[in-house]
């Protein structure tokens, strides 16, 4: 007791020092707790771990006098006696308790728990309902916008009839024609019916039971023939009103249905072209057993006279829809895999009339509509599908896109372009190419991609790390001959103001046995030979042409000869080791857009000028051409290809329409069609062996 009664003049001088609710005070009377039970508590233990409080700690000092009036003397008896002391555990506190999972297969609890984990599986299979989960979700407000719908204009019409006494008199008349004959058949049927009545009035009474059974299964009849009737008109009227509700349209898009499409516009474009394709094919046309023969007085040609027709060119057919309507264009290239399949190019030339282009793939199967359609924001400029690859197509745009696309996939968006790309052309692309980079620069094998621009960079593409791109040769502006000269002696001299330092690039070709030489035509009317190992100057340049050079294009046969066109109105063929050209060919005023090889003569080739087509044959004329078409229309042509598998021409308008041509008695090349190209490569040859046949004779 008087260790307790000794804790109120503590607890009473602790509370002057820091008030009644300090640290100190709490701290102290734990102590004196804690000294006189002889053992820690919990809660002693946690108030001293808590936290500190605002005020300021204060010790509590205890008087000498109260410390003499607790302390008890003691004897040595009381210090020998035998003390019992027992050591107690507190309780055990838990900071942080983490439950279990899992309970091992030896404990009591284990049965029990596998029990209930087969209850809960069971309750889970059993479970029937929604399975609806409370959620809370975050929703953004957007902001409204107004949408407005513009529909067609409803035409109207003003209608008016005149009608005169005449015409009066006569519709009262026909009315009443047709009310006499009403008249007239309601009488029959009242006839009929009473010559009925008098014969049923004389049949006997057995007779008659047997009449009324038949009316009866009539009747039958006829109400239930009513009633089918009315259920087919009703389905009729239900058919009829849902011929105004929107159709359901999952049955027409699924790809069976498309396949299906696919399949029979196949077979209806075979059959209406097949005699067309089967000439484009070199085949036997079959004859339509339903055609109804006509009669001509024509005189039959006999065979001798055969070779006595000119050479011409017979129109099959035309790659054009819809959608390709009032569109120029621009480039064409056959598919390197398959020779069936052309990819066409749309791109209107002048810049105010710029507009979204799309490049189509079109197959000799169907003519009506295109294979594939392949959609840009800028006209097409430029097309070449791979050889590695035949499923990859590159694509040059007006606004200096150079783009890749899929021809395998049925979508419309490229896999790689380069939009975003920093070495991207500031001017149109106008031709692109992939090129064999096995022998180019000791790279690893594979192919190339190279484009040319009105920005005066001709620029290779890698797709192997992405879509990068370096610069094979910026092409410097030259004025004259002498400045070329004083550039090759390295000599400084003042250059005249130019308005650019490049200059635009239309076209190039890459020399067929070494892929490390190529031509490039320029809007100076020069022609440039380049090398991709040095591209700080031209290996050669060619003069001659006064105006763009729309095309340069390496022989096939001779590896020495190429053939470039302008729009000086004339076509040139070259030889590489000589900077003026060989031959000029000009038959007409007007501007040559595009030139090509014969792939089966190397002395014949074509070329497309605004309103004319023209294929030249040297080994018969090199003054005129032997065939010039003038197509119907206003139509100016601007692409020419020769088929690779027929004996065909391909030319392009401003139209969008692609015509192909069937070469008709076009003499065979002979067997020195090369040797003769060889000759025309060189006159002084020519002559002297002219003037050799003039000695013998």
């Amino acid at each position: 007791d008087s260790q307790l009664s000794g804790s109120t003049p503590n607890e009473s001088q602790a509370s002057v020092f820091g008030g009644p609710f300090t640290k100190s005070i709490f701290s102290s009377a734990a102590t004196s707790q804690s000294i006189t039970s002889g053992r820690s508590s919990p809660e002693s233990i946690m108030d001293d771990m808590g936290e500190p409080t605002g005020y300021t700690e204060v010790q509590a000092t205890f008087p000498a006098a109260l410390q003499e009036e607790i302390r008890e003397n003691l004897t040595d008896q009381d210090l020998h006696k035998m003390v019992d002391i027992n050591l107690t555990e507190t309780e055990t506190i838990f900071l942080l308790n983490i439950p279990a999972t899992s309970v091992p297969d030896d404990t009591e609890a284990a049965d029990r728990i596998r029990e209930r984990n087969a209850e809960y599986t069971q309750m889970l299979k059993q479970r029937h309902g929604d399975r609806y989960t409370d959620r809370f979700m975050q929703t953004f407000n957007d902001a409204l916008k107004n949408k407005e719908v513009q529909t067609t204009r409803f035409g109207l019409t003003d209608a008016s009839v005149m009608a005169t006494n005449w015409d009066m008199y006569d519709t009262y008349k026909e009315r009443e024609a047709d009310n006499e004959q009403e008249s007239d058949d309601e009488l029959v049927e009242e006839l009929s019916s009473s010559q009925k009545i008098t014969k049923v009035s004389k049949i006997s009474k057995d007779d008659d039971r047997n009449l009324s059974i038949t009316m009866r299964d009539s009747s039958i009849e006829s109400r239930v023939s009513m009633i089918t009737e009315s259920e087919i008109s009703v389905t009729q009227n239900e058919e009829g009103s849902t011929t105004n509700m929107p159709v359901n349209d999952s049955a027409l898009r699924s790809d069976a249905f498309k396949l299906s499409l696919f399949t029979m516009e196949r077979a209806v474009t075979l059959n209406n072209y097949q005699p067309k394709q089967a000439v484009y094919r070199g085949l036997p046309i079959l004859p339509d057993p339903d055609a109804i023969p006509v009669s001509t007085n024509r005189t039959r040609i006999d065979d001798n006279d055969v070779g006595k027709i000119l050479p011409n060119l017979e129109r099959l057919w035309d790659y054009k829809c819809n959608i390709t309507r009032g569109r120029n264009i621009s480039a064409m290239t056959w598919n390197k895999s398959n020779p069936d399949i052309i990819a066409v190019g749309y791109c209107q030339f002048s810049y105010n009339e710029q507009k979204g282009g799309f490049a189509c793939c079109w197959s000799i199967k169907n003519p009506e509509y295109p294979e594939r359609i392949f959609h840009f924001n800028s006209g097409v400029t430029g097309l070449d599908f791979s050889s590695v690859n035949a499923g990859l197509l590159a694509v040059g745009l007006y606004d200096g896109t150079v783009a890749i696309v899929d021809v395998r996939g049925t979508g419309s968006q490229s896999i790689l372009d380069s939009s975003e790309s920093s070495g991207k052309h500031s001017g149109p692309v106008w031709q692109i190419k992939w090129v064999d980079r096995d022998r180019l620069t000791g790279e690893e094998h594979g192919e190339m991609l190279v484009s040319i621009s009105t920005d005066g960079r001709i620029t290779r593409w890698s797709i192997r790390k992405g879509f990068e791109c370096s610069d094979l040769m910026r092409l410097k502006r030259i004025s004259n001959k002498k400045e070329i000269k004083d550039r090759k002696l390295d000599i400084k001299r003042s250059h005249e103001g130019l308005i650019s330092r490049f200059s635009g690039g239309l076209s190039f070709d890459f020399y067929p046995k070494d892929t490390n030489i190529y031509l490039t035509g320029t809007e100076d009317g020069l022609i440039h030979k380049c090398s991709c190992s040095y591209n700080e100057q031209y290996l050669e340049s060619y003069f001659g042409h006064m105006g763009p050079v729309y095309k340069v294009k390496w022989s096939p046969y001779l590896p020495d000869a190429f053939l470039s066109c302008s729009g000086d109105w004339s076509v040139k063929l070259w030889n590489q080791e000589k900077p003026k050209a060989i031959h000029s060919f000009q038959s007409s005023k007007e501007a040559v857009n595009d030139i090509c090889w014969s792939p089966v003569s190397a002395t014949t080739f074509a070329c497309v000028r605004d309103r004319a087509i023209e294929v030249w044959d040297l080994n018969i004329s090199t003054l005129d051409p032997i065939i010039v078409t003038h197509p119907s229309g206003y139509a100016k042509l601007s692409s020419v290809a020769f088929s690779h598998n027929s004996e065909c021409l391909l030319v392009g308008d401003s139209d969008g329409h692609v015509t192909i041509y069937l070469l008709k008695n076009i003499p065979k090349p002979p067997e020195s069609h090369v040797e003769t190209l060889k000759k025309l490569m060189n006159p002084q040859t020519i002559i002297a062996t002219i003037e050799e046949e003039g000695n013998k004779n």
